[in-house]
């Protein structure tokens, strides 16, 4: 039967049946016609784009539906590891399955302990992750662990591609420098982002330009509206309290950290880099080039800070001899690292304010007290602990990174543990800021919670939000100054409330940070 059916299927004389032919013809030969072909079950755990006819390149054409839905197997098996003949069980692509592996990550160490192996599905490798305090500390703090960078074969000339996802910078910046240049442009920044109090005036007043734009009574898109004030926030400290020269120029980040969120919610992206992936990337590159030249042309560069040194982060570069090429690199990095990190906690800590009306009201009982105006004296002086105790836990429940990974550089042991050389060992940052062995709790917002010290690493506890030790994230502090200053200022001015649902994490989608890929909106009163 199942050949007199071949037999008499539309073909011309002569021609060859291709093996996309011959498999649609023996689903159809099973199922009976199109209609039941197209009810076929289907699942979501299976490798993008694979359609065994082949109509996955042709848009439009697939009779199974794959051009819209990239990635099933007719046959059910990629649901059972093992069983499907076109090795859609391979290697399980779904968003929980790679994009949120430290959700995985953390019930693991729920279940196992403070020391798990979990296998990465691109490089079929082992990576040991730690959760303890003294295992992470050991991991960050000793020289026998160094960073490392995913980005072979994927670098262009100008841009890298690191992380456990694709995540672009522009290359020869102190991000991607390893060894001595790296320690050297550290060293060099070091002035400006340990001494993030020098900006925080200019910070308050681009914030509260900014927010007096708000609508009086409405709904706001809180994660947009963080994620550009967090950008002109950072970028007071790349070029100083003259800031606003700038904004002008900074149209392409928010539109370049779009198309890069919308690339990477699409469950069958992929990884390979695209000339429009370095084309966005240059964009930046030359939308910081401007910014380094009009800061030169306005003469910022040659204005002194304190104790007769440059400080920002333009100036100290340009002072050293590098090029307008190599700032605009690192401001454009220094943009992209910082404020992704700071307009996600942000975002998602002004969604939590607005869902928890007691902790809210507590912060603007204080901050009430203070005068129009008067927020950054306020915070400098350190009179504001309830708005420096939201910040911390901010930073502890909504930590922006997600991992944090070291490679082995010699023979070494963990906790009993063989660790080889080049071996990848790891720490889920939220597997240790929720971790109830340190946190009670720890899924709730609670400031008046104690041992919540975003800086802290030490033996019987810690946070890993900014990582640590000397490879740990230069800009932490300025990270946490802009969060408080943020939260002072806009709890002075609105009364948030809920503006529907929570925002969900089923549709966010992580790059450095965890990102959302919708709007997280929240109804603004002016009090």
């Amino acid at each position: 039967m199942l050949f007199s059916y071949l037999s008499s299927s539309s073909m011309e004389e002569g021609s060859k049946m291709t093996v996309p032919d011959v498999l649609r013809t023996l689903i159809l030969a099973i199922c009976g016609s199109d209609e039941k072909l197209s009810q076929l079950p289907l699942c979501d755990d299976a490798k993008p784009a694979r359609c065994p006819l082949g109509y996955d390149a042709k848009p439009g054409r697939c009779p199974m539906g794959y051009d819209a839905k990239p990635g099933r197997c007719p046959m059910g098996y990629d649901a059972k590891p093992g069983r499907c003949p076109f090795g859609y069980d391979a290697k399980p692509t779904s968003k929980e399955g790679r994009d949120f592996a430290h959700h995985a990550l953390m019930q693991k160490h729920a279940a196992e302990g403070d020391l798990v192996t979990d296998r990465d599905l691109e490089t079929n490798e082992d990576v040991i992750y730690v959760r303890s305090p003294e295992l992470i500390r050991e991991v960050l703090m000793s020289e026998k662990f160094s960073k490392t960078w995913k980005a072979k074969g994927q670098s262009t000339g100008e841009v890298d591609y690191v992380m456990n996802l694709v995540q672009p910078l522009l290359a020869e910046t102190v991000f991607n420098m390893h060894g001595d240049e790296n320690l050297k442009r550290r060293k060099l920044i070091r002035p400006v982002v340990a001494n993030p109090e020098q900006f925080v005036p200019a910070i308050a007043r681009v914030i509260d330009n900014h927010v007096a734009q708000w609508p009086s009574d409405g709904k706001v898109n809180i994660f947009s509206e963080m994620h550009e004030l967090a950008s002109k926030s950072v970028m007071v400290a790349l070029v100083g309290d003259e800031v606003e020269f700038a904004f002008k120029h900074m149209k392409p980040f928010t539109r370049t950290m779009n198309y890069f969120v919308d690339r990477y919610s699409d469950r069958g992206y992929s990884k390979d880099v695209t000339d429009l992936d370095d084309q966005r990337m240059l964009d930046l590159a030359d939308a910081a080039l401007c910014i380094v030249q009009e800061y030169r042309e306005l003469g910022l560069a040659d204005r002194a800070g304190k104790h007769g040194r440059p400080n920002t982060v333009a100036a100290l570069m340009l002072a050293e001899g590098m090029t307008d090429k190599e700032v605009a690199a690192t401001i454009v990095n220094l943009i992209i690292a910082g404020a992704e990190g700071v307009a996600s906690v942000s975002a998602y800590a002004f969604e939590e304010l607005a869902h928890n009306p007691t902790v809210q009201g507590k912060l603007a009982e204080e901050v009430s007290a203070v005068e129009k105006g008067d927020v950054a004296t306020r915070i400098l002086g350190q009179s504001l602990p309830y708005v420096d105790q939201c910040a911390r836990e901010a930073l502890r429940l909504f930590c922006p990174a997600t991992l944090v990974l070291r490679a082995s550089q010699e023979d070494t042991v963990l906790a009993g543990r063989p660790v080889k050389k080049g071996q990848t060992v790891g720490v889920c940052v939220p597997a240790v800021n929720k971790d109830e062995k340190q946190f009670a709790n720890p899924n709730e917002f609670i400031p008046e919670r104690e041992g919540n010290i975003y800086w802290m690493l030490g033996r019987e506890g810690c946070m890993a939000t900014f990582s640590g030790g000397p490879r740990g994230c230069p800009g932490r502090h300025i990270a946490a100054m802009v969060l408080r200053v943020l939260l002072a200022s806009v709890i002075q001015i609105f009364e948030l409330t809920p503006a529907g649902e929570r925002s969900s994490r089923e549709n966010r989608v992580k790059k450095f940070a965890e990102w959302q890929c919708d709007e997280v909106a929240v109804t603004c009163t002016r009090r």
